[in-house]
């Protein structure tokens, strides 16, 4: 409402005027602003007239599960906060304090970790199983089959062609095929396959039972691709480098035969005619 330029509803023109048309000390405004009960009243007034409710204990596994579906494609935490906020606000439920909200969020985001490897790992087998806990425990020379395979040679040699085949031998021993990585989210599949790069043996074992075997099973997925185009590599430079010492030896076989001179070839062709 305006009246000759004037906001007649703003703050500021209530706060200067109002005390002198009330009777009042413009101070009480001050003091009024400043109440604890104020801020507790005018809220309840709000909640009331929006029809709103707060946050009760009993509904957390609800917005838990709003915050596990979004962090089962991200670890950032905006994405998961607002997924909480979203679903309070589809439930007609206030926005609780950031403490509460960051809590809800850590708890989605943990739920959605333990979903995610469960469902990598869902229906291995224990012979697999088992093969996954020997690549922490089981022993190559002085390191563990872990760290054996993830170092595996690179050079284009026979040798290194043969060590990489043993150690795909023993990764194909868990029975574990490509295709499970495609069981849970890409970006969480990324997340479990960048911990497998860059955990030890030692740190796998601290982990949880389902934690530890997911993260191996990704290691092994991931080590079986790489040293499988490892081999095909060096294969294929094997072959090249055979076939152009072939192609050298051939020349070399060539130029070390004598050349016949002109005078004997016309003699084998005279002779020929007779």
């Amino acid at each position: 409402m305006a009246f000759g330029g004037i906001d007649l509803s703003s703050a500021h023109f209530m706060q200067r005027h109002g005390p002198d048309q009330l009777g009042t000390d413009p101070a009480i405004f001050e003091l009024y602003a400043r109440r604890e009960e104020t801020r507790r009243e005018h809220a309840r007034e709000i909640v009331a007239e929006l029809g709103l409710c707060p946050v009760r204990a009993g509904d957390y596994r609800l917005f838990i599960a709003a915050a596990a579906h979004t962090a089962a494609a991200t670890e950032k935490g905006g994405p998961i906060v607002q997924a909480i906020i979203e679903k309070l606000k589809d439930e007609g439920t206030l926005v609780p304090g950031a403490e509460l909200l960051e809590r809800l969020a850590l708890a989605g985001r943990a739920a959605a970790r333990r979903h995610a490897y469960r469902d990598l790992i869902q229906g291995l087998g224990k012979v697999s199983l088992d093969a996954l806990d020997q690549l922490i425990v089981g022993r190559a020379g002085d390191r563990t089959l872990l760290g054996w395979i993830a170092e595996a040679p690179e050079g284009a040699k026979l040798k290194n062609l043969k060590a990489a085949i043993v150690r795909l031998e023993v990764l194909r021993g868990a029975g574990i095929l490509d295709e499970r990585r495609k069981s849970i989210h890409a970006n969480r599949y990324g997340i479990i396959a960048k911990e497998a790069r860059i955990l030890h043996a030692r740190e796998m074992l601290r982990l949880s039972t389902e934690r530890r075997h997911a993260t191996l099973t990704a290691f092994v997925i991931e080590r079986q691709a790489a040293i499988t185009d490892l081999a095909l590599d060096m294969f294929s430079k094997l072959i090249g480098s055979a076939r152009r010492k072939a192609e050298i030896s051939r020349k070399e076989r060539l130029l070390k035969e004598p050349r016949s001179s002109p005078a004997s070839r016309s003699v084998t062709c005279s002779s020929g005619k007779r």
